[in-house]
């Protein structure tokens, strides 16, 4: 028979490891746009000559999962800082679950639209 608590445990493994996964790609996004803030300083050309290609759906496709990262790495920190223990919080898992979603499908239209409608037309 499986034990509720070490599925709890499993999921909370599976979490955490995705959690890290979130983190990495938070961390890297942030550097990221550090490093564009010192490009546009440093050079202003070049700068734009970057940003002349970010328009494209790959690089678009790239900054919508790094929404989805940061999402689901806030939100899951919020609820490892407000929830209950991890055996019980099965419901806040749902939350996060349901919250990054339902914020991120949106978000992710709105930034891979201009790409897709370039496309289409």
């Amino acid at each position: 028979m499986d034990d509720p608590e070490v599925a709890a445990d499993d999921a909370d493994g599976d979490r955490r490891a995705w959690g890290a996964v979130a983190g990495a790609v938070a961390l890297a996004y942030v550097v990221a746009v550090a490093a564009d803030r010192v490009l546009l300083v440093a050079d202003g050309a070049t700068y734009t000559d970057l940003h002349r290609h970010l328009d494209a759906g790959p690089a678009r496709a790239a900054l919508a999962a790094a929404a989805l990262a940061v999402l689901f790495h806030g939100l899951d920190g919020v609820r490892r800082l407000v929830g209950p223990p991890p055996a019980a919080d099965v419901r806040w898992r749902a939350a996060v679950a349901f919250a990054t979603w339902a914020i991120w499908l949106p978000l992710a239209l709105v930034v891979l639209w201009p790409a897709v409608d370039g496309v289409a037309s």
